[in-house]
């Protein structure tokens, strides 16, 4: 029996929860059991998994502690074979991670954009904290799964005393699922179509800019698209600068706004829409687009999303670059050249995901993380 813990900020957040499914390396030998760690209650209705052996604990001081007298009293043996840390900027989270790898055969840090230079900016405080954590605290046997190329540099940065256990393995998706069927055939509608999903985080995911980007293109007399935006909200004070971008804007009746849904209902969004809008200043590996990309839907993205290059590399949409301090001048460029997109861009966007984001393309580098061989 291994035992895997999985260390994130918030049971159900996209950034750490879905990385679970990693473990479907484990499922096919029946031999995995689960215990989640995080900051608030339990909600396993995210796991994708039902037979698996979960547990919940929370990090709170009262456990970080008790971890704490284990290792004192040299009760340490090895009784995890994973852990992974999913955040690096939670204080709570990151002293638990670094006591449970005394407990640990393998310990694995997976940044999710957490190592960016956004990011590391936020508090040079708390970057000199975690400096320091990062030098006496985390294990010399630490390994760190950088979502892209990109990741992975920033992490070779952030964490020199672990530079060789750097290595890429993006986030994938089963291709067996049926949460997110790729569209069969291409209807071309009267108004293009754009669509948001993510929690309402106004700076994290550039939501102003977004919608400033969405109302220059109103300004211009261009009236023939509608909004759809997916997720929920923050807090009460991203909740009122979403209404108040939106009366700037004018795009009160452009704009749906949808809440949470579960996820068996967001299929139906992606294959009713033209495009994804992904406007977030930083990011590791967003498992939105790669469902977006599963369902054939196109990207519409800036660099920072960190899915940029394999966009611009497949075809499958665009990647944003002009940008001034409240929009991207080029976003109404684009439409104004390709409006609601054609076949092959749908076409174009399942083909990057089979060949970047399923299973297959990654279940060899899982399988030496892991130790595990596996069954076909």
């Amino acid at each position: 029996m291994i035992k895997i813990s999985h260390i994130l900020p918030i049971t159900g957040e996209a950034s750490g929860i879905v990385s679970v499914v990693k473990d479907v390396i484990l499922k096919s030998q029946k031999i995995c059991t689960i215990e989640v760690v995080s900051t608030n209650a339990s909600d396993t209705n995210y796991f994708p998994y039902s037979d698996f052996n979960i547990s919940h604990v929370k990090a709170n001081w009262v456990n970080i502690l008790a971890l704490i007298l284990k290792i004192a009293f040299r009760k340490n043996r090895k009784i995890y074979g994973v852990v992974h840390l999913h955040t690096f900027w939670n204080p709570k989270l990151l002293l638990h991670f670094c006591m449970l790898t005394r407990f640990s055969e393998k310990s694995v840090i997976v940044p999710h954009g957490n190592f960016s230079q956004q990011a590391l900016s936020k508090s040079p405080i708390k970057k000199n904290i975690y400096t320091w954590v990062s030098k006496f605290l985390l294990p010399d046997n630490l390994q760190v799964i950088a979502l892209t190329d990109a990741e992975e540099i920033e992490s070779r940065s952030v964490l020199p005393r672990h530079i060789k256990s750097v290595s890429v393995i993006p986030n994938f998706i089963e291709t067996n699922t049926k949460l997110y069927p790729p569209q069969k055939t291409y209807h071309k509608r009267k108004i293009i179509k754009f669509l948001y999903v993510g929690r309402i985080d106004i700076e994290h995911k550039g939501i102003d800019l977004m919608l400033n980007s969405l109302g220059d293109l109103l300004s211009t007399g261009f009236e023939d698209f509608s909004v759809s935006i997916v997720g929920p909200n923050r807090s009460k004070n991203d909740e009122e600068v979403l209404q108040k971008l939106i009366t700037k804007n004018k795009l009160e009746k452009k704009i749906e706004i949808v809440g949470s849904v579960k996820r068996g209902q967001l299929g139906n969004y992606y294959l009713s829409s033209d495009y994804l809008l992904m406007f977030s200043r930083y990011e590791g590996l967003p498992m939105v687009a790669i469902e977006a990309l599963a369902s054939g839907l196109p990207l519409i993205v800036t660099r920072e999303t960190n899915v940029g290059g394999v966009i611009e590399s497949n075809a499958a949409g665009y990647v944003l670059s002009n940008k001034n301090d409240e929009k991207y001048d080029d976003f109404k460029d684009f439409i104004f050249s390709s409006g609601m997109g054609n076949r092959s861009l749908r076409e174009n966007a399942y083909s990057c995901f089979l060949q970047n984001f399923t299973w297959m393309s990654v279940r060899q580098k899982y399988n030496q993380l892991y130790n595990v061989n596996l069954n076909e």
